[in-house]
């Protein structure tokens, strides 16, 4: 749930599929689908809610997908993102469900499992050298908030899929994305960048998971998996 530096890969134009009217400009990643708002003055918070994916482990699988919000400092080439969200791992075949925070490049921090189907809200909220995080469970009631040390600035705002593990993506179908606000305001209305998760082989590209177009204002949207 990091790879900040490594992630920002590669700036193209999608080919053979629509970039989202929403998006400012599209961009191709190893690991990351989703939205990013940008602004040099920064955001003070980020929030979204979502439904813990089901995934399909292969036999002796050991791959990973996180959902997350997150602040960074993109626009200023600093390699942090702070973020919190939910983790599903296939470890060696057998899925896991969780919720972390991360202050990268620090390690993240496993907090409480959660289930698929569990309907999750997260926001990141940004401190002067410090930040804060809430994340709960709507189905248990469960719930998590605290601060961390940080060196970013929130010049970046994202709402993502990430594939952070061993470059393997589980099957996950569609996860749905809701209420996705930055400084409590849809994103839809902010500039953005529209990521698209390609697969690493530089021969050819490949989607791996690619997020729709925003719906209902501006607030939500779907990433889906795409089979290779």
């Amino acid at each position: 749930m990091h790879r900040i530096a490594a992630l920002l890969v590669v700036l193209v134009s999608v080919v053979g599929i629509t970039p989202p009217a929403w998006a400012d400009d599209s961009r191709d990643s190893l690991y990351w689908a989703g939205y990013m708002g940008l602004r040099t003055g920064g955001f003070k918070y980020v929030s979204a809610r979502w439904t813990v994916p089901a995934v399909t482990c292969e036999a002796g699988e050991d791959s990973a997908v996180a959902v997350w919000v997150g602040m960074g400092s993109q626009t200023s080439g600093e390699n942090t993102v702070d973020q919190t969200g939910t983790v599903t791992e296939c470890d060696d075949g057998v899925p896991r469900h969780r919720t972390f925070v991360e202050a990268y490049p620090a390690k993240p921090v496993y907090l409480f499992d959660v289930s698929p189907g569990d309907t999750i809200h997260a926001r990141i909220t940004m401190g002067t050298g410090k930040f804060g995080y809430f994340i709960m469970d709507y189905n248990t009631a469960e719930s998590e908030f605290g601060e961390l040390p940080t060196t970013g600035r929130g010049r970046s705002a994202e709402v993502i899929v990430e594939g952070p593990k061993n470059d393997i993506l589980p099957e996950f179908g569609r996860i749905e994305l809701q209420n996705a606000k930055i400084n409590d305001i849809p994103i839809g209305l902010r500039d953005l960048v529209h990521w698209t998760m390609i697969e690493p082989d530089a021969s050819s590209r490949k989607v791996r998971a690619y997020a729709s177009q925003l719906t209902d204002g501006g607030r939500d949207f779907n990433v889906y998996f795409l089979r290779p």
